[in-house]
């Protein structure tokens, strides 16, 4: 018996370039006890930015971030394969990405020597208030106007 192929996907890809304004790390450490378990210190910490986008999505022009580490960033076969989401359109276009460790670092890096202003994002036709992003960049500016 043969396997059932998937339906190829037919979604439109949208891309936007952004310039960014702010940079604001952050960092959150608790512990915690769950049912059954043992205390534990648990921390989170990501890079947040803000920015305008040079094209409005839905309307809006403001985009609000953050970016997260993640230790595993493989794709996995069963999911819309993406490195982030948009999950809400509303007063601004909020915006989660997740990189690796190492990314994650050379992004502070980078964003603490203020060489980060500009922005790329590549993302699914928003429905609902809600995207894939299957790609972004991070740039000191933007590109000519005649080579966005």
């Amino acid at each position: 018996m043969s396997a059932k192929k998937r339906p190829v996907s037919r979604r439109k890809i949208t891309s936007r370039y952004a310039s960014i304004a702010e940079w604001s790390p952050s960092l959150f450490i608790r512990v915690e006890k769950p049912r059954g378990g043992y205390w534990r210190r648990d921390s989170l910490y990501c890079l947040g930015f803000k920015g305008v986008l040079d094209e409005a999505v839905k309307g809006v022009s403001e985009l609000a971030g953050s970016i997260f580490p993640s230790a595993d960033v493989s794709l996995h076969e069963d999911l819309d394969p993406c490195v982030g989401s948009i999950i809400s359109i509303r007063d601004d276009v909020q915006v989660v990405l997740t990189v690796s460790e190492q990314e994650f670092a050379w992004l502070l890096t980078l964003s603490a020597g203020g060489l980060l202003g500009a922005c790329h994002l590549s993302f699914s036709e928003p429905f609902r208030g809600q995207a894939r992003v299957y790609s972004f960049s991070f740039d000191k500016t933007l590109p000519p106007p005649e080579e966005r």
